[in-house]
């Protein structure tokens, strides 16, 4: 969950347009074949070729090894075409639809959602976390019904994180709400959430940012700093921040939590709105040990969210964090327990008011493509470029012909299979808008190549 910085005096800056007559010939736009330019691409070298159109919906990203010959007709493709370089005949169209979620409080500012089977029935669900407006449980019937007060969670806030676990393990989900009121535990007692007793050694006053489960245990990001609360048993937990070594005095945007070391064990990276960013090695016995220095992970900026990743199916996790107004880091894994920055290397460094990332694999192939969402500028989408032996040598931004560049106040992203498909969809909110589904679809499709002599 993102803690967000608001952009203070932003300001609008119209076009104006002079020097037109009705006398003047009106010379009419031609296409051409000219490679389209993107990010981190000034030679133009991308398959990617300039639209009759900028409408998204007709957009066909094209490819070099399709033959205008009327003797072959290639199939379509409403999105960009990823071309396999073993074999010339086939590419993969890779698409995104809208489906927006109709909402019953339209006039409701958002500050988060989580996604969760609120009532497994195998369905994915949505909790919307709103501003000034009692929170919705968006229950997936057919459509999004708001169905918050039937479970006693049409709570008001303002709550910016919302983490559903069965953290006494009785086989259904309760619920961890934080905001700047304080942080609480739900407990789910028969599909109605109830609140837990402060005395039950959850309930924390501070002004709450970010958190995260492990296992039954919570680390809390607050404005003042991290609390670490370790499960005893039933309801009871206890503050154990220090001894269990994950105490930081900055203010927690983000958890990520893998094994970077292929130890077994799960570690902790806190990506910090203030102050270094934290890497705590999972020393076992619930013991933790700072280790950011030594691993080169410790960041520049404002960073707001942080991913593990294998980005080329390595053994181990890379980590990539996304920040605010300054470059965002890819920290590739040294697989010695060290990393290092690549990110302008392979072109995701991408300054700008980035909120969220998102790491998709839409062609199961091990080689996600990297979402970016960011706080009224265009969003990203960075498809990876792989050489013949399938090793990634750049990421290329896809997002202005999947219909995913648009500007917006986002202010939170999620991926998950909304249709069951086998591809992610991604699900994005605004702070002052609408709840948007994307639903994404990779189909392979025919190319025409020209016979060799």
């Amino acid at each position: 969950m993102v803690f967000l910085l608001w952009p203070v005096g932003v300001a609008l800056a119209g076009l104006v347009l002079d020097g037109c007559s009705s006398d003047e010939e009106i010379v009419p736009f031609e296409p051409t074949d000219k490679p389209l330019p993107f990010p981190n691409d000034p030679e133009g070298d991308i398959t990617t070729h300039v639209p009759e159109t900028k409408s998204a919906d007709t957009y066909d990203g094209g490819a070099d090894t399709i033959d205008a010959s009327p003797a072959c007709t290639p199939d379509p493709c409403n999105g960009v075409r990823i071309d396999d370089p073993k074999n010339p005949e086939q590419s993969v169209c890779v698409s995104f639809s809208l489906n927006p979620v109709t909402l019953k409080n339209k006039n409701a500012a958002h500050l988060g959602f989580n996604i969760v089977d609120i009532n497994n029935d195998g369905q994915k669900d949505i909790y919307l976390l709103n501003d000034g407006a009692p929170n919705e449980l968006l229950v997936n019937k057919s459509n999004f019904q708001d169905q918050a007060k039937s479970f006693n969670l049409n709570l008001v806030g303002p709550h910016k994180v919302s983490l559903f676990s069965d953290y006494d393990q009785d086989g259904d989900n309760d619920l961890l709400l934080a905001g700047d009121n304080g942080s609480d535990l739900f407990a789910n007692q028969d599909g109605v959430f109830n609140p837990m007793l402060p005395s039950s050694g959850i309930h924390n006053p501070e002004p709450a940012t970010a958190a995260v489960w492990l296992g039954s245990n919570l680390l809390l990001g607050t404005q003042n700093g991290t609390f670490y609360y370790r499960h005893i048993a039933g309801d009871q937990y206890v503050e154990a921040t220090k001894a269990a070594g994950l105490y930081d005095t900055g203010t927690a945007a983000s958890f990520a939590v893998g094994d970077f070391n292929g130890d077994g064990l799960d570690d902790v990276y806190l990506a910090n709105n203030t102050g270094a960013n934290r890497l705590f090695q999972n020393m076992g016995n619930d013991q933790y040990q700072s280790v950011e220095n030594q691993a080169g992970v410790t960041g520049t900026g404002i960073s707001q969210d942080a991913q593990w990743v294998r980005f080329q199916g390595e053994a181990l996790p890379s980590l990539f964090v996304a920040s605010w107004e300054t470059s965002n880091q890819l920290f590739v894994n040294n697989q010695n327990g060290t990393f290092t920055n690549k990110a302008l290397d392979l072109g995701v460094q991408a300054p700008g008011q980035n909120v969220k990332s998102l790491w998709m694999d839409l062609l199961n192939d091990q080689r996600p493509w990297l979402f970016l969402a960011r706080f009224e500028q265009e969003n990203l989408l960075y498809s990876p470029q792989l050489d013949n032996q399938k090793n990634v040598v750049n990421f290329n931004d896809r997002a202005y012909p999947l219909g995913l560049s648009q500007v917006s106040s986002v202010i939170a992203a999620q991926t998950a299979d909304f249709n069951e498909d086998g591809y992610p969809d991604l699900i994005t909110v605004m702070s002052d808008g609408p709840v948007n589904i994307y639903t994404g679809k990779a189909t392979p499709v025919k190319n025409c190549v020209e016979a060799k002599p």
